[in-house]
């Protein structure tokens, strides 16, 4: 994802404190952690898919399937440029 690990440890903290995930150290290997969605994380999940769901089909609309798999194409290949250039 490119991210920074700093910052994926802020997000995960975040979450945490919201009650969203748990993290708990792995047993195998104490420099490791599990981390587990809660039952609110699995709730917003499927509230946010139906709403992703909606937003996606009125976004489509009038969108022939095949400019839209050309544009999925193009930004696919937009994305490992800038990949590939560490941006």
């Amino acid at each position: 994802m490119c991210v920074e690990k700093s910052s994926i440890s802020r997000v995960l903290s975040g979450m945490e404190r919201n009650g969203l995930i748990t993290r708990r150290v792995d047993p195998a290997d104490s420099r490791r952690k599990i981390i587990r969605p809660t039952q609110k994380a699995n709730t917003l999940k499927e509230r946010s898919l139906a709403v992703a769901r909606e937003v996606l089909a009125l976004t489509c609309e009038n969108i022939d399937s095949e400019d839209y798999v050309c544009c999925l194409k193009v930004l696919a290949k937009a994305k490992d440029n800038l990949r590939k250039h560490g941006k």
